[in-house]
């Protein structure tokens, strides 16, 4: 296979690049990222380019790509990268951590980020551009859709369908056939036992409705 650069220096860079390290399926040749972010020439030791330079350092032809980028300050913005990225002409990769396990037969779409000790039962459909963060459970016959976050410890149950550009954050669960609306957000620890309708943050237990974000998107602001 094709060494690959990541798109993105962020903390979702760094886990994919010690995890990676003794992956041989999967070499990263260099990080890129946009040139505000680029503040010297290496990012862990490795080679850091402005992506606006990237296919001129690192062509299409040689090179593979994978868009590194959680975007939970601007979850359609998280989207953008990994579309930059095809446009540029690069083959996308995903990332399976050797320490997960995904069923045979899983339908994954490109750019899929799977770290450690995640769980994907049989017949899951994960669409592209989705990051299942570590210790995430997924049971059969899921649905993910298209620039989803899947946190660290989330419990999916069988059946369920996860509309595109949701955020499921840290410990969240959703039993077993839920319907998430197109850009549900559930909150830390909630438990989703209904559907949800587009649009919506959800928290508690059992989850409820507290907001909406049609216009702006999901948009997570944190404690400074």
């Amino acid at each position: 296979m094709k060494p690959v650069i990541v798109f993105g220096t962020t903390v979702i860079a760094k886990m994919l690049f010690y995890d990676s390290t003794d992956n041989s399926d999967f070499q990263i040749a260099a990080f890129s990222a946009d040139a505000e972010y680029v503040s010297g020439e290496s990012f862990l030791g490795i080679p850091l380019v402005a992506f606006d330079q990237v296919e001129h350092f690192y062509p299409p032809n040689d090179y593979d790509m994978i868009a590194a980028v959680a975007g939970s300050s601007d979850m359609r913005g998280h989207a953008s990268y990994y579309l930059r990225a095809k446009e540029e002409g690069y083959t996308i990769r995903n990332y399976i951590s050797p320490r997960a396990f995904v069923t045979p037969g899983t339908k994954l779409g490109e750019n899929s980020l799977v770290f450690p000790f995640v769980y994907i039962g049989p017949e899951a459909e994960i669409a592209e551009n989705v990051i299942i963060r570590q210790n995430a459970y997924l049971g059969h016959n899921i649905e993910v859709g298209a620039h989803s976050f899947i946190g660290v410890g989330c419990q999916i149950g069988g059946g369920c369908k996860v509309g595109p550009f949701s955020y499921l954050a840290i410990g969240s669960t959703v039993s077993d056939h839920v319907v998430l609306g197109r850009e549900t957000l559930v909150g830390a620890g909630s438990v989703v036992i209904h559907d949800t309708a587009a649009f919506t943050t959800v928290v508690g237990n059992p989850a409820r409705v507290i907001g909406t974000h049609e216009e702006e998107g999901i948009r997570i602001k944190r404690r400074e």
